[in-house]
C-alpha cells in the first residue's frame, strides 16, 4: 500500500488547533525561531508559538487563543507580552503528513511589535518534566520582511509560519507593523 493510500484509510485528520506570534522588533525586523534536527520540521523556520493546550470547547474561544500565545511565547522565547496587547490577524488551516500519517492543524496568527533587543531572546530555557528543553529549536533570527519573503519562497519556512500575508498587505483595523500606514 502506498503512503497516499494509506492516509486515505484513516479518514479526516485529527485537527489541532495552534498559535503562532509575529514579532516585530523596534526595528521592523521579525522574531525566527529554527527547528532542530530532531523536529517534524527539522531545520525549518517558523514564528514563535504552539498548541492551544486547554479549549472548552469544539473550537477554541479568541480568550484561549490570547492566554495560549502569551504562555507559549514566554516558553519558547523569555519574552513576556502580556501587556503589549497582541492582535489576532490571521487564521489557516494546513495540512501534512508525518509518519504515514495526515495531520491537520489550524493556526490562529497574532502579531505584537516590541521594544526589545536581540539579547532579550532565550530559547530552550522551558524544560519538561525529565529535565529536557520542551521546545526543539537551535536558534532565532531578527529578519526583514524582504528576507521572510525570501525565505518563504526557498522553502524555508514551515507549514505553520507560511501565511502572513493579511499582515503583509497591511489592514487598517490591525495597526499593522509590519506595513506601517503612512
Amino acid at each position: 500500500m502506498s503512503e497516499a493510500e494509506d492516509t486515505k484509510e484513516q479518514g479526516p485528520a485529527p485537527r489541532i488547533e495552534t498559535v503562532r506570534c509575529i514579532i516585530e522588533d523596534s526595528q521592523g525586523k521579525i522574531l525566527l525561531l529554527q527547528k532542530a534536527k530532531d523536529s517534524k520540521a527539522k531545520g525549518l523556520f517558523e514564528f514563535p508559538g504552539g498548541k492551544i493546550d486547554s479549549i472548552a470547547g469544539d473550537s477554541s474561544t479568541y480568550a484561549e487563543q490570547l492566554k495560549a500565545v502569551v504562555k507559549e511565547i514566554e516558553e519558547e522565547t523569555g519574552i513576556d507580552i502580556s501587556r503589549c496587547s497582541p492582535q489576532k490577524s490571521d487564521e489557516f488551516t494546513y495540512q501534512f503528513t508525518a509518519g504515514n500519517h495526515l495531520h491537520e492543524r489550524m493556526v490562529h496568527l497574532f502579531f505584537v511589535r516590541l521594544p526589545i533587543v536581540n539579547n532579550e531572546v532565550s530559547i530552550n530555557s522551558t524544560l519538561n518534566p525529565a529535565g529536557l528543553s520542551e521546545d526543539k529549536h537551535t536558534h532565532f533570527n531578527w529578519v526583514t520582511k524582504a528576507d521572510l519573503l525570501r525565505m518563504r519562497a526557498e522553502g524555508k519556512l514551515s507549514g505553520n509560519s507560511q501565511h502572513f500575508e493579511t499582515i503583509l498587505k497591511g489592514s487598517s483595523q490591525h495597526n499593522n507593523p509590519l506595513n506601517p500606514r503612512p
